[in-house]
């Protein structure tokens, strides 16, 4: 799973579509041919997540901090679809140029569906309402 978030400057293509969403960045965008499929979950999710596990400690319905727990994120895109939801929340044309590089055969084409999962939760912003909250629309 991918994370997003207001306050996040990591070089992520997320962060290269909200500048170009805003004008920051006017030069079009080659990219590979977009099929890639990713998770994402927004940051707030994490933080959710962290005191969900703290809860579950307390409780004592798990028994060890030395277990390693996994979030899932049941929404998955291609990077096509994820451009399209920004384009679609901004109400901006992303100038992409979709299939100018080579798909890297060594890149993860659909990221893994997690076991372990944190019992009992489930994130609460969606993708959608968060890349509202990253582009503050």
């Amino acid at each position: 799973t991918d994370t997003f978030g207001i306050g996040d400057t990591r070089d992520k293509i997320w962060n290269i579509w909200a500048k170009m969403v805003k004008g920051e960045i006017k030069d079009s965008l080659d990219m590979s041919s977009g099929t890639q499929i990713v998770a994402l979950n927004y940051v707030d999710n994490i933080t959710d997540a962290y005191l969900k596990i703290i809860e579950l400690l307390k409780m004592g319905a798990i028994h060890s901090n030395e277990e390693c727990f996994f979030m899932n994120s049941d929404e998955r895109y291609s990077l096509k679809e994820l451009s399209l939801m920004f384009e679609k929340v901004s109400k901006v044309k992303l100038n992409i140029n979709w299939g100018r590089y080579k798909d890297v055969s060594s890149d993860i084409k659909e990221p893994i569906k997690p076991t372990n999962l944190i019992p009992n939760f489930e994130p609460k912003v969606r993708v959608k309402e968060g890349i509202e909250k990253f582009l503050k629309i």
